[in-house]
This record gives C-alpha cells, structure tokens and sequence, in this order.
C-alpha cells in the first residue's frame, strides 16, 4: 500500500508543476524530472502521442471517459462469467472476484 501511496503522491506533483507556471525550487525541479516515470498520461508517452494529434478537447474528454468505463467491462468478463454459472456457490467465485477487485483497483489509481 505504501507504493500505491508514493505513487500517487508523485504523480500529483508532477501535475501540479506542469500545469502550474511557478517557479519551483531547485530542488523540487530535480524530483520532478526524476520521478517523471510516475506520471501515466496516455496522450504524451511517445508511443501514443502521434495517435493524439489532431484529437480535440472534446476527443480527449471522450477518450478518458470512455476508456476507462471500456476497461471495467472488459476487467469484469470473468467476474460475469462465474456469477452466471453458479453465483457464490461456483468454486471460483472468492479467487474471480478478488481478482477482479485487485486490478481494477490497481488500474484504477496507477
């Protein structure tokens, strides 16, 4: 829990000295740029930025609206499965379903 905690931690600062123009410290310049792989904005990693350009605002707000809601679903195809084949009586059921909580809560803060 302690990594989830200082990763969030750093990506909150890396979003408050990109968005905002001050002049940060020396020091709080260096942890950023050094930290920086703690940011996961899917639009400036090199690998999809291309695919971004011409996106407008309104594509973008689309794209993180919708991703995210896609992801869920798609994460919860065996929760869906097991609960049609027997609900909390199927064997599997404990192990899916924490499965399933586990890493959409990992997606969903990383």
């Amino acid at each position: 829990d302690i990594v989830k905690i200082i990763l969030a931690f750093f990506q909150v600062s890396q979003t408050f000295v990109t968005v905002y123009n001050v002049d940060w410290p020396l020091y709080v310049e260096h942890t950023v740029r050094y930290t920086s792989g703690a940011r996961f904005d899917l639009a400036v990693w090199p690998g999809t930025a291309c695919l971004f350009t011409d996106f407008t605002y309104l594509d973008k707000l689309l794209f993180y609206t919708l991703v995210p809601i896609a992801v869920a679903i798609l994460l919860s195809i065996p929760s869906i499965i097991v609960m049609l084949n027997g609900g909390k009586d199927h064997p599997k059921f404990k192990p899916v379903m924490d499965r399933f909580w586990t890493t959409f809560m990992f997606w969903l803060i990383a």
